[in-house]
Formats: structure tokens, sequence, C-alpha cells
């Protein structure tokens, strides 16, 4: 079995039984080696599958490396190792809130496709979910959309589905897998099952989302890792291999500060680093000094402190201890999220 193949089980494994969900795309054979798993869940569970498949991972001998969610879209990378040589391998597994885009309104399409599922099988509702997430997104369809679409369900399927759902395509926008953008934001609205009478309202919505996302980078607060003890070419190392980590996974890169000391910091400093973790950004501390802190972590209930023994080289258990103090953190905020 394949690291994503086992990623998948694990998915499967924690999900089944809870709600319905379809694995969309990530472990087929269109999908890229090294890139992320896709699963539809029903609206507003989408945390609970972080909390679900993270508490799943870490029963299994993973890991957590991090977590996020822009409100259509949660996230888990999750990581293993995966040799003798204790090498981690790292993967993001994206959770879709619903088939609606940008979770706004209702979600017909996300039941009408796990409907499918319950009926048809897998195949035809990924085949579907992939179509509409192409062109409500792209606004177009890739060679490899195609593929994966058409051994899962022909034209005449996909237009019994765009007209039992009264969804705004015709057979040429379909022959063509190419949207104008009038035509995506009409098919964006009828997602979210938008009427011409509530069409007012659900604008407001999508102005008032992009304001909010573009300024905010996750709804799940961030935290303020502190790394010290060790020298510094020890704490070096340990940054850099989890940076990879999650760079890998397709996680944005964090931000990074080296302090010898917060003490007589200037205000500012403390208040920017507040700033980020309020804003859903991880920041990373290089503290020279275990007893340092950091600049706003006194005021981030999120800062957590990894420190390493005075002695010694880097060894892959330094990268265990950060995980497993992430892991710990990120099942501890999305189990407060649940309540």
């Amino acid at each position: 079995m394949s690291f994503k193949e086992a990623a998948t089980e694990l998915v499967r494994e924690a999900l089944d039984g809870q709600f319905e969900f379809l694995v969309l795309r990530g472990a087929d054979e269109f999908a890229h080696q090294d890139g992320d798993l896709d699963v539809l869940v029903p609206r507003n569970q989408s945390i609970l599958a972080l909390l679900l498949v993270g508490e799943e991972a870490c029963k299994a001998g993973w890991r957590i490396a991090a977590i996020g969610d822009i409100g259509y879209l949660s996230q888990i990378c999750l990581v293993k190792r995966c040799n003798a040589s204790g090498q981690y391998r790292a993967v993001k597994v994206d959770f879709f809130n619903g088939a609606s885009w940008a979770a706004l309104g209702d979600d017909p399409l996300g039941r009408a496709v796990l409907d499918i599922r319950k009926d048809n099988g897998s195949l035809e509702a990924i085949g579907l979910t992939t179509l509409l997430q192409k062109l409500l997104y792209g606004g177009h369809l890739r060679a490899r959309d195609r593929a994966r679409i058409a051994v899962a369900c022909d034209h005449d399927r996909i237009e019994a589905f765009v007209t039992a759902n009264g969804l705004p395509l015709t057979r040429a926008d379909l022959d063509r897998g190419k949207l104008s953008s009038a035509t995506r934001w009409r098919l964006r609205a009828a997602s979210s099952g938008v009427r011409l009478a509530g069409m007012p309202a659900w604008i407001a919505k999508v102005v008032w989302r992009k304001l909010h996302f573009a300024v905010v980078r996750s709804t799940i607060q961030g935290w303020v890792l502190i790394v010290s003890g060790a020298d510094s070419d020890r704490r070096a190392e340990l940054i850099a291999r989890y940076q990879l980590l999650l760079e890998r996974s397709g996680f944005p890169k964090l931000a990074i500060e080296t302090r010898s000391d917060a003490k007589g910091l200037a205000f500012t400093s403390r208040l920017l680093t507040a700033w980020r973790g309020l804003r859903g950004e991880t920041v990373l501390v290089n503290c020279l000094h275990a007893n340092s802190g950091a600049p706003g972590a006194r005021w981030c209930s999120t800062a957590l402190h990894i420190t390493l023994p005075d002695r010694g080289s880097y060894t892959h258990d330094d990268l265990d201890v950060l995980l497993a103090t992430v892991s710990q953190k990120a099942l501890s905020t999305l189990r407060e999220m649940r309540t």
C-alpha cells in the first residue's frame, strides 16, 4: 500500500459510520504522487472531520503538523515516518464543507451528489462533483479533469444531473469545458440554492467573505511555536525540516522570527505576533534561551514551547517532540471548537 493509499484508508476508517462522505481525488490514477487528498463532507461537518481524522491518525502512529479552515475548506497536514531512516512524509487532506461555492447559502448539490453515492456508488458521484468544483472555482476543465470525469459518467448522465438540479449549464458549455464569467457566477448562485429574491443577500455574503478571508487566513487561531535550547544550528535544522514538511504537503510557509530574549522588546513586536495568531498564522520563534518566551506569547493562549536538550546535534527525535506537541494542541483546539 502506497503512502497516499494509507492516508486515504485512514480517512475512511475515521469517517465511516459518522456521516456520508466522498473521497474525491488524491489516490486515483489521475492524481499526482505528492498531491493532496480531497474529501467532500456534508455542510457544517468539516471541522468534525478534521477532529475525527486527527484522532484516528494519532492512534495509528501518525502526527498532525498543521490544521486550517477557510470556511468552505478545512485542512489537516498528516505526517508519518515511512522508513527505517526516520524520514517523515506529509500529505494534506482537504475537506470540502459541502458542494456549494464558498459554502454560502444552502447546499442542494452536496446533498444531491451524496445521494447519488448512496444509490449508484462513488464513481459517478466523484465525476459529477469534480465537474462542479472545477467549473465553480476555476471556470474550466483541464485535460486531467476531463479524463477523471469521463471514466465516471457520460454526457447524458451529466445533462440529466444538470436538468434535475436546475443548473445554468448548456450542452455547449459542457462540450467546451469553459464558462464565461457571467455563467460561472450564475452557477455559483445556483449551487447555493439562491433564487432571484435572495440574490442581494447572497451577493452581500460573497463580498463579506472575500473581505474577511483577505485578512484572516484561517478561522482557527494561529499558534506561536517557540523553539529554544540547544545551539543555533540544531534549532535551524529542526525549523527547516518542519517547514519542508508543510511546504511539500501544500500548506503555506510559516513566519519565522529569531529572538535572543523577549524581555524589553518593543510593544509593536509583541502586537504583531499576537495579530498574526488572531488571523490564523503560525509563527515559529527561534529563541536562544529556554525561558525567553516570545513577543506576543503572553497574550496568545496558543503559545507552544519546544525546548531541546542543550547538547548534541540534530536527530529525528527533535522533530518527533515538535510534532507531538503540535498534534496535542491541534486535537485540543478542534475539540474546543466542537463543544
